[in-house]
């Protein structure tokens, strides 16, 4: 607020000296409001479509991650020049593709999760890319 004895021009939002906000210091919010909507709307975008990319992909494939892993670790038990011996310890690579299958799936739901946020977030991004 001006003094009263300050002979100066008024240089608040208002025209008057109500606001303790400046012109300047508005404008600089309002720059900096903007250049976040405009990050904030670019990060969106590319996680959308990151995670669309993804989801696609996972349709293609019919198979369930625990089935697509459990033939990677079969197929990769056979990867020596010659054929090893002895029983296979099926038990063992049955854990080694719920670890993974775990792993996997928790990673999924997370993505899902981070999707959902950012759906809930687009109606507020788009109110603020209308008021700008």
């Amino acid at each position: 607020m001006h003094g009263m004895n300050e002979p100066r021009e008024c240089n608040c939002i208002s025209g008057g000296c109500d606001r303790m906000i400046e012109k300047s210091a508005y404008d600089q919010l309002r720059e900096e409001l903007t250049r976040a909507k405009a990050e904030a709307a670019f990060l969106s975008k590319k996680l959308a479509e990151a995670t669309d990319a993804t989801m696609k992909e996972n349709e293609r494939t019919r198979k369930t991650i625990r089935e697509l892993l459990g033939e990677a670790v079969g197929e990769a038990s056979m990867c020596w020049s010659e054929t090893p011996k002895g029983i296979f310890d099926s038990t063992r690579a049955v854990k080694i593709v719920e670890e993974l299958a775990s792993h996997i799936e928790g990673r999924l739901r997370l993505e899902s999760a981070i999707r959902g946020h950012m759906d809930a977030l687009r109606p507020l991004l788009n109110e603020w890319s209308v008021s700008l």
